[in-house]
């Protein structure tokens, strides 16, 4: 006769399973850098990337923007980063929606992807605090690791840093060229008009 398995035994399949994923973990261990590498995954993940540069349409975001500006000149502070800069890429990943979220999964203001937040521990991505300080830390991991190159800077958090090592250059993808072109816009356009203040 077969002895039963105790009760709480696992199924053989289940058993497979854990151990396959622990072997995994332990040989292949994703670092940060390569969790860093994914941003690819971030093409057309933004809800608001393939709209054009529009100035006249800055003032209908007025209200929201000043929302959090606290937190954005706080985390730009921080990060010696330009606050007109990390306002200009909220404008372009989300228009200030602290909720937005791309059918690829990228969440929150600055549009993290799961690996990003994850490797800025970034645990809650629709609040906004947690949001900016992980997306603009994030943006200045990307400047130190690009010699300080604004536009490739850009590039690289829109089709992560692979890409733009891939070209030496802003990839050849639509959808990052109209990025940092719109970005670089709205920084322009926000560094020299009088309605965002910033505390100055």
């Amino acid at each position: 006769m077969i002895a039963a398995p105790p009760a709480n035994a696992l199924p053989s399949f289940q058993l497979v399973l854990i151990v396959a994923i622990i072997f995994t973990a332990v040989l292949h261990p994703m670092n940060q850098e390569q969790e860093l590498d994914l941003g690819r995954a971030h093409l057309s993940t933004q809800p608001y990337a393939m709209e054009p540069f529009r100035p006249n349409a800055i003032s209908s975001s007025l209200e929201l923007r000043r929302k959090f500006e606290n937190i954005v000149r706080a985390a730009s502070y921080r990060y010696e980063i330009d606050p007109y800069l990390v306002l200009g890429m909220i404008r372009v990943e989300s228009n200030f929606d602290a909720y937005a979220r791309s059918h690829k999964g990228a969440k929150g203001l600055m549009q993290l992807m799961p690996a990003t937040a994850r490797a800025h521990r970034v645990h809650n991505v629709y609040d906004p605090v947690q949001n900016i300080y992980g997306g603009v830390r994030h943006l200045r991991y990307l400047l130190d690791r690009f010699d300080g190159d604004l536009e490739l800077a850009l590039a690289a958090y829109n089709a992560g840093p692979s890409a733009v090592n891939k070209y030496n250059s802003i990839p050849p993808y639509r959808e990052t060229r109209n990025y940092v072109r719109r970005v670089m816009g709205y920084y322009r356009f926000y560094r020299s008009s009088e309605m965002t203040y910033l505390g100055k």
